[in-house]
């Protein structure tokens, strides 16, 4: 091999190998930020005793199975309290939890407003898409389709499935990130009743 060729390759190397680094290093800057502003630390305060102090819920549009439009703030002039799930069908975690927020809904319906806000991009996630999925699987919960981010963004979802949990008054008091048990859901919806 040619003196040449042995840089070439040599270069080829470290270029591959800074790469890689700095790959490595951005990826865990961006998780660390991404772990760092979490939606439960703009809703869920600490006061001076380290009660939870809820916050009020952040208003949006979104649009319903029949495209009309849909404002939080009067779901929220309803008086009741409010289950706001964000979701999206090809998440196995938020369709592993659908059964069980189907079972909440048929129980506490009449008490409770679900808004279950899918994570509609035109892309990934489509309204016939979600809509077809809801329903195959039958499910009789309301859904909603957040097409212009204006949900995610007024709730600062960066993953999902996540949950705010909002009382009668319109204060945010729990935030469930991920899936969780047919019990937790139960148990947070008779905290907010």
């Amino acid at each position: 091999m040619k003196k040449e060729s042995k840089k070439v390759v040599i270069g080829t190397i470290i270029f591959i190998v800074v790469f890689a680094v700095a790959l490595g290093v951005a990826l865990f800057v961006y998780n660390r930020l991404s772990e760092s502003i979490l939606p439960e630390q703009f809703f869920l305060v600490r006061g001076e005793d380290g009660e939870i102090v809820p916050l009020p819920a952040a208003d949006f549009t979104v649009i319903d199975r029949e495209g009309e439009e849909v404002h939080f703030a009067n779901q929220l002039a309803q008086g009741r309290p409010i289950v706001l799930n964000f979701w999206a069908s090809w998440c196995p975690p938020c369709r592993a939890g659908m059964p069980d927020f189907n079972r909440g809904y048929q129980q506490f319906g009449d008490e409770v407003i679900f808004m279950m806000v899918n994570l509609t991009d035109g892309r990934r996630e489509t309204k016939e898409g979600a809509i077809g999925y809801i329903d195959e699987e039958g499910y009789s919960f309301p859904i909603y389709f957040d097409t212009e981010a204006s949900a995610s963004e007024a709730y600062i979802v960066q993953r999902i499935p996540i949950t705010f949990f909002i009382n009668r008054e319109g204060n945010v008091v729990n935030v469930i990130m991920g899936q969780m048990s047919e019990a937790v859901l139960r148990e947070e919806i008779e905290r907010i009743k």
